[in-house]
């Protein structure tokens, strides 16, 4: 599914990923609403996770909650058996041979937002371990 984007798109997708609102318009504004919404959803909002279950993108909508490690969403992206969205997940979950699968299978940029969702995760795990950071 994000392997068939171009490049420029999946760039500005990393860019939204990061808290780029321009870039999280432009998505918005030339007809990827799928992808500004899972830019919200992987950063945490259940709004966007369900804004794109309902409106023809399922599989974003799992391969959200796969990355937040929820098991029927995992179970369903093994049984969907999208190799390379399976590697994306790990790979966002820090495992280096998936990361290597994804450079070996020319897929650099999911690789890039893969390794941006995980320090993503990290800061907010982080930031949830430190009771005087909420």
């Amino acid at each position: 599914m994000l392997q068939n984007y171009t490049e420029e798109i999946l760039i500005i997708l990393e860019k939204s990923i990061e808290g780029s609102k321009k870039d999280f318009q432009w998505l918005l504004d030339n007809k990827y609403p799928e992808l500004a919404a899972f830019s919200n959803a992987v950063n945490g909002d259940d709004e966007a996770v369900f804004w794109l279950l309902k409106n023809g993108f399922p599989v974003l909508g799992v391969l959200c909650n796969a990355l937040d490690e929820e098991p029927f969403a995992t179970k369903w992206m093994q049984e969907y058996n999208d190799k390379i969205l399976i590697h994306f997940v790990k790979a966002a979950h820090g495992d280096e041979l998936s990361k290597a699968v994804l450079i070996k299978n020319n897929f650099h940029r999911l690789k890039s937002i893969a390794d941006t969702i995980q320090n993503l995760q990290y800061l907010r795990d982080k930031n949830n371990t430190f009771w005087y950071k909420r």
